[in-house]
């Protein structure tokens, strides 16, 4: 193993012309690369990302490339899409009813002066038919995309902050199909979440000991699903 590395650094040396100790760690960089771990999403991120890709997808294919400017999750903003006063929290899940995962008492709070709306997506297998995938809509997106150069440049990096690197898009091939209609929640006084405030009111001054809080939501009954017109109303 020494040898053939000897020999690979005697080649930069003389091929490339460059000195002992740059051709030696322009080598050792090599081995760095070729072995260093390259971590793909968990399936429970991928199906979320998959279910922002979709939502996403939707509000460019109605309203044009500039709908990328109002995804914010890649940005670090506290709910995933805003549009005006609205704000959008999506939630994916591939179980047969619309039960999410919402994770901290923060999530479902809407920003100052605005409303906010959970998207409830639910996903299944594709069966016999053709399927829909996290590598597929990236890939539905870029075209989208490709005719306004400056978002195009935006989204690839957005995709880059969430972890999803473009070598990597053959890992993320894994089918799915649309189990029930997209559809929306508001969140308001009649939508069981626990807040802050709500466990403040609940705990008193123990509320200040939890640390993290993690729960499932049904929301069954809640939703208004796409095609009618409270959706409409909500989602133009």
């Amino acid at each position: 193993q020494f040898y053939h590395f000897v020999v690979a650094v005697s080649e930069r040396m003389i091929a490339g012309s460059m000195s002992a100790i740059d051709a030696v760690a322009s080598e050792l960089q090599c081995f760095a690369d070729l072995l260093a771990e390259r971590p793909v999403l968990g399936i429970e991120r991928q199906i979320g990302l998959l279910g922002e890709l979709l939502f996403l997808a939707k509000l460019a294919l109605t309203h044009g490339t500039r709908m990328l400017d109002s995804w914010g999750g890649p940005q670090g903003e506290p709910h995933d899409f805003r549009l005006d006063d609205r704000e959008f929290e999506v939630k994916t899940t591939v179980a047969p009813k619309r039960v999410h995962i919402i994770h901290g008492s923060e999530q479902l709070v809407p920003s100052r002066g605005c409303s906010l709306f959970l998207v409830s997506i639910l996903l299944g297998p594709p069966g016999s038919a053709a399927g829909l995938s996290l590598a597929g809509k990236v890939r539905d997106l870029r075209r989208l995309f490709a005719t306004d150069k400056p978002r195009l440049g935006r989204f690839v990096d957005a995709l880059e902050k969430v972890g999803l690197r473009k070598a990597d898009l053959p890992h993320y091939r894994r089918q799915y199909s649309w189990r029930r209609a997209l559809a929306v929640v508001p969140v308001d006084k009649k939508f069981p979440a626990l807040t802050r405030p709500v466990v403040q009111q609940s705990l008193g001054a123990l509320a200040l000991r939890i640390e993290s809080l993690q729960y499932a939501v049904n929301v069954e009954g809640l939703e208004k699903e796409e095609g009618t017109p409270q959706f409409s109303a909500v989602v133009p």
